[in-house]
């Protein structure tokens, strides 16, 4: 998905998975929500005008969500 904001181009978002466009799902490895990937899905939420993403995080004991709600 190509970002713009106003006529500039700031780039191109590649998101993991897309759920019946409005479902933001972000996948990654590792114990903790870090705050890089937090804000990387905020970005996605933002330039798609979605409300709802959940990252996904696989650990060595299963896995761990966080739901982010973009509230703008």
């Amino acid at each position: 998905m190509k970002v713009k904001l106003g006529k500039k181009d700031l780039g191109e978002y590649i998101f993991d998975f897309l759920y019946e466009d409005k479902i933001v799902i972000e996948l990654k490895q590792g114990e903790i929500f870090s705050k890089n990937n937090i804000n990387q899905i905020y970005a996605y939420l933002k330039a798609k005008k979605l409300k709802l993403g959940l990252l996904i995080n696989f650990t060595k004991k299963g896995i761990k969500f966080k739901r982010i709600v973009n509230l703008y």
